[in-house]
């Protein structure tokens, strides 16, 4: 397994913006199952989308933003990073929130499988 964006150079300046554009495309084709996927797939892809516009790794959001931009509850945003983090779909970096009323850091840190583990089969 690879991370998204593993292959792209640190030094790329715009390398928040392809692993971005790369965790939108992945989220599109993703099966995303049980009775919240729809809400996040929602939810990731907003992730995906402030990180795409940041152009940066890490990316601030609260699940404020994150409910307004979805239109969904306060409380189920919270609940779908929570899913998505523990997935392992998003890393949060750091909780400002605790200390500024701010969101937290993020980061897209998607799983995904290798050419090889893809093309097993006999």
């Amino acid at each position: 397994m690879a991370k998204i964006g593993e292959s792209i150079p640190m030094d790329d300046p715009k390398r928040g913006r392809k692993i971005a554009e790369a965790a939108i495309e992945w989220a599109n084709t993703y099966n995303w199952k049980g009775k919240a996927g729809r809400t996040d797939k929602a939810c990731f892809l907003i992730h995906a989308k402030i990180a795409r516009k940041s152009n940066q790794e890490v990316y601030e959001l609260s699940a404020v933003y994150l409910a307004k931009l979805v239109n969904i509850p306060h409380g189920t945003a919270k609940d779908s990073s929570k899913r998505l983090r523990e997935a392992g779909f998003i890393e949060m970096v750091e909780n400002l929130c605790r200390y500024s009323g701010r969101g937290a850091l993020w980061r897209i840190s998607v799983d995904i499988p290798d050419q090889a583990e893809g093309e097993k089969e006999a």
